[in-house]
């Protein structure tokens, strides 16, 4: 495997990267662990919807809930990577808003209208 490293003059060389030992097992475990997720999430969405929860708001839940677990794994495993620099708080913040709020309040307002069946076939 190889990867990219600037050298002096902003040009590009390869050099040996090694590879990630593999675990089959901890993917087949990721794996499960992802859909059992993706499952409960629509389900439990379903649920809370019919009990007139309205979608936006479903979505806002579902996206501080991600951001709070999220930044909690990574300030205990790798803090560094939670500094940001500013000419990068422009794209984040469209990512976030456009990119995960957005996509989850359509999401959900497809279930209430649809049905999880056909919102998730859409989706």
């Amino acid at each position: 495997m190889f990867g990219c490293v600037p050298d002096g003059n902003a040009a590009a060389r390869l050099t040996d990267v090694t590879a990630p030992r593999r675990s089959p097992k901890l993917g087949y475990a990721l794996a499960a662990t992802a859909a059992t997720l993706w499952a409960l999430n629509g389900s439990l969405a379903t649920f809370l919807l019919d009990d007139h929860m309205p979608a936006a708001r479903l979505a806002e839940l579902r996206a501080v809930c991600a951001f709070a677990i999220l930044a909690a794994g990574l300030a205990l495993t790798r803090p560094g990577l939670l500094k940001v620099e500013p000419r990068h708080i422009p794209p984040l913040a469209l990512l976030g808003i456009v990119g995960f709020a957005g996509v989850n309040a359509f999401y959900f307002a497809a279930i209430k209208r649809l049905g999880v069946g056909v919102a998730l076939t859409i989706q």
